[in-house]
């Protein structure tokens, strides 16, 4: 094969020999990048003609460039030339002809799209044509939209997925998978659509050979992506799921009436983007939450007051709920003490008030008995102080003692007679992370770690207030009067306790003006916790009411048992003071119960102690000094710059959190100097919703700048390579710039450097031989929220350091008030604390030289 195989332009002979439209034929060679000898032509205007004859959506059409009036042009020029080819093609055309299956050798390399169209014999089934050509159509459509991207200068290169897109295009014309049923894309309306579809099948089909080039290339058009084969990037899976929770958008003439019956204004429902199950497996493996990578994928509007065609429809919004959705996003996803569905101090104290009174209770259900009267008033308080739902606290038991509460060894809501304290369930939406190494298990069991007594499920113990003590205390008195028992049911079964509530709430909100509901009645200690922790997962451990972001923070919090009963004292000793005075205040916590290390935990077991994080620290350090002291060699340079970049790597993770999914630090002006802040987006979509702002500590931008020191040295003793070297440069000069620049490095500013000296991504993979055993790779992210709490960070401040929000809560949208420098400011002496505890100094690598 020579450089000119491919060069004899062909195309004026076929103009003279044919007379078509010159333009017309111009532009579909141009559109399917041929060769100018138009290779084995004759096949290509057979498949195209028959992909041509499709009509697909007009969405679909605009996204891949395809104009309707050039399509009718082409489709009448290919229905001339297919009649022409029919008859013999004259000699001096003879390279037109499709002579065999294969491609010409040559082709694919330097034109591969074109090559991708020159098969001439498919023996597809029957019933699969349609939906093969679809596929083969949109595919080869998104082939020539992305090339279109490198020659506008879009992207710079080419993603792998382009030259492995167009294999999997070629093998399904050369019908090398022949049992294989392909994806049905027919119905699809868009390109992002179109990749959904195809994971979805490649889920269910996971031992297939075939359908990941294709994806990525969908993936690499819709998103613009470049050649990423330096940097790592965890690929997460998803799909569209109904969230099937209404919010409320209420106009500006809604009264308090129609709220509070539910009349007024539209209700939307978020469709969510959310993991899929294969891929939260492996979520779960590494130590994340699939939550966490969940964004909004649409919304569902019901207008009650819309015509029936409108509200069949969900494309015909109208244009006050547009105005309407982001704002009560947000306004759903806030938790204020003077929200309308918040009880106020003057409702509260009118339902202690009627509690507490026999002749309100007589004369509201006359019907009942004293006893039940009494079960009742048990009830609303248990509710009330709780938070739990009423079948759970259906399940509440009488046990004698604590000593005969144990030998049950079943956690169980219970009522302890002699100790008069209640016995409250804890359970952790972490996962057992435990470690399966018997040798790391005893290594981590002993000092100076002692990782032990950390459970997914535990109880506290609690006081409840004085009068509710005593009401309860003689009811389950009552109950076990003249009975011997283990355990006995504090509930008569099957009591109607709603119908009741219900019925007891509609005569004190007509005699009191109240509002209450059983509902409202659960928000009280809900209120209480968030108006006094501002912790969510506080919330969820306490009262099993998810709220906000509460199931992720819970995921990666330990906190102690102790910290959590002091906590629900004061929340306790918050309502009563509420009640009287109608104003939030706060009540100290011993530091003593905080310590995680110190006392029976529930929560992650990933929250490893400091202790440990100090001898990790220390490992990573001399794995450096080894390296450097090896004999002068290209093996030296490697593993000193790979332990260097380890460390480098580590350090981050342990201050900032960051999610092992994608490259850290891929770019120098990630980092900005001069305020000391630093972007990261690791578990981003294309409009950055996830963006998080943090602080870095000083000592770490020193160790930035010594690593750029580093680099230089490192490209000094490389003139063997000089793609490598040059590369390295341009990081160097990138990161001294002042202001960001518009070049975007070859290589990550962080990279591992192989056995041949190649730039490797920064992956857990690669990241794990520098460990002194294996672990998870976002094992910081549990330490750091865990230790956090226990310096008493503010837990709102910790959940935007992590990137803990909801939908409506992200703390930089345009309707939020939230400051990043005022966060930055906020965090920052925390995060110097945990920094220096575990010992984290500068490392110059090779800049010691």
């Amino acid at each position: 094969m020579t450089k000119n195989k491919f060069t004899d332009d062909l195309s004026p002979s076929l103009l003279q020999r044919y007379q078509v439209d010159p333009n017309a034929l111009s532009s579909l060679l141009i559109w399917i990048a041929a060769p100018p000898n138009i290779n084995q032509f004759a096949a290509v205007t057979k498949n195209l003609q028959r992909f041509l004859q499709i009509t697909l959506p007009s969405s679909l059409r605009a996204e891949l460039d395809l104009s309707d009036k050039q399509l009718q042009q082409w489709r009448e020029l290919l229905m001339f030339l297919n009649t022409q080819f029919q008859q013999p093609i004259p000699s001096e055309l003879a390279a037109l002809q499709a002579q065999k299956q294969q491609p010409e050798r040559g082709l694919i390399s330097l034109y591969p799209i074109y090559a991708a169209l020159t098969a001439c014999e498919q023996t597809y089934p029957p019933n699969e044509i349609d939906k093969i050509t679809h596929l083969q159509f949109i595919a080869l459509c998104c082939a020539i939209k992305y090339q279109k991207m490198q020659e506008s200068g879009i992207i710079k290169t080419k993603s792998s997925g382009f030259e492995t897109g167009l294999r999997e295009i070629r093998d399904i014309e050369t019908n090398k998978f022949p049992n294989l049923h392909y994806p049905d894309v027919r119905y699809a309306q868009s390109l992002l659509e179109v990749q959904v579809l195809l994971e979805d099948w490649l889920d269910e089909n996971p031992a297939t050979k075939w359908g990941d080039g294709l994806r990525l290339l969908f993936e690499s058009v819709i998103q613009k992506l470049d050649r990423q084969e330096r940097s790592f990037r965890f690929r997460i899976k998803t799909e569209s799921r109904r969230s099937y929770q209404q919010i409320t958008i209420h106009g500006d003439d809604d009264n308090d009436d129609s709220l509070e019956q539910g009349n007024s204004g539209l209700n939307v429902e978020l469709v969510n983007r959310q993991v899929n199950t294969r891929t939260s497996s492996k979520l779960y493996s590494d130590g994340l939450h699939p939550a966490e990578m969940q964004t909004i994928d649409s919304l569902l509007i019901h207008d009650k007051t819309a015509p029936p065609a409108v509200q069949a429809d969900e494309r015909l919004v109208r244009h006050r709920s547009k105005r309407g959705v982001q704002a009560a996003l947000t306004k759903s996803a806030q938790q204020l003490p003077n929200d309308w569905q918040i009880p106020t101090p003057y409702e509260l104290a009118s339902l202690f008030h009627a509690i507490h009174s026999k002749n309100f209770f007589t004369q509201a259900l006359p019907n009942l008995s004293s006893y039940e009267h009494q079960e009742l008033q048990c009830m609303l308080l248990l509710r009330l102080y709780t938070g739990r739902s009423l079948s759970s606290l259906h399940k509440l038991v009488i046990v004698k003692n604590k000593a005969s509460y144990l030998q049950l060894k079943r956690l169980r809501l219970t009522f302890l007679l002699e100790e008069q304290q209640l016995v409250l369930p804890i359970i952790s939406t972490a996962n057992d992370h435990s470690f399966k190494d018997p040798t790391i298990q005893r290594l981590l069991a002993e000092p100076p770690f002692t990782h032990i007594d950390i459970n997914l499920k535990d109880v506290i113990y609690l006081q409840l207030p004085e009068a509710t003590t005593s009401l309860i205390s003689t009811q389950a008195t009552a109950v076990t009067a003249k009975k011997t028992f283990k355990q006995l049911s504090f509930f008569q079964k099957n009591a109607p306790h709603r119908e009741w509530i219900r019925q007891l709430f509609k005569v004190l909100n007509k005699h009191l003006k109240t509002r209450w509901t059983e509902h409202r009645l659960s928000l009280i200690m809900r209120l209480a916790l968030q108006e006094y922790t501002k912790n969510q997962s506080f919330v969820q451990l306490i009262t099993e009411q998810e709220l906000g972001h509460s199931v992720v923070s819970t995921y990666y919090q330990r906190v102690s048992l102790p910290y959590l009963a002091q906590i629900t004292h004061n929340a306790y000793k918050w309502i009563q003071h509420w009640t009287i005075t109608g104003l939030s205040t706060s009540f100290p916590i011993r530091i003593s119960d905080k310590k995680t290390e110190e006392a029976t935990s529930i929560g992650s077991h990933l929250a490893l102690p400091e202790t440990f994080i100090t001898e990790l620290c220390q490992h990573l350090k001399q794995g450096i000094n080894k390296s450097w002291h090896m004999k002068a060699s290209d093996d030296r340079l490697r593993e000193t710059h790979n332990s260097l970049v380890a460390y480098i790597t580590v350090w981050l993770s342990f201050i900032s959190g960051y999610r092992a999914v994608l490259n850290p630090l891929s770019h120098p002006h990630d980092v900005d100097k001069a305020t000391r802040l630093m972007v990261i987006s690791d578990k981003d979509n294309e409009l950055y919703q996830h963006t998080r702002i943090i602080p870095l500590t000083l000592r770490f931008l020193e160790q930035i700048d010594s690593y750029a020191q580093h680099l230089t040295k490192l490209a000094e003793q490389l003139p063997h390579k000089t793609t490598l070297k040059e590369n390295i440069y341009e990081l160097t000069d990138t990161y001294r710039q002042p202001s960001p620049q518009t070049v975007t490095p070859k290589i990550p500013f962080l990279f591992f450097l192989s056995k041949t000296l190649q730039v490797q991504a920064v992956s857990p993979t690669h990241l794990t031989p520098h460990y002194p055993f294996a672990l998870k790779p976002n094992v910081s992210r549990h330490y750091l929220r865990s230790k956090l709490i226990e310096l008493g960070a503010p837990a709102e401040c910790i959940s935007y350091f992590l990137g803990h929000w909801e939908s409506g809560e992200e703390p930089y949208q345009k309707y939020s008030s939230i400051s990043y420098i005022a966060l930055a400011m906020e965090m920052a002496p925390y995060i110097e604390i945990l920094e220096k505890k575990a010992q984290w100094t500068v490392q110059r690598g090779l800049a010691h030289e």
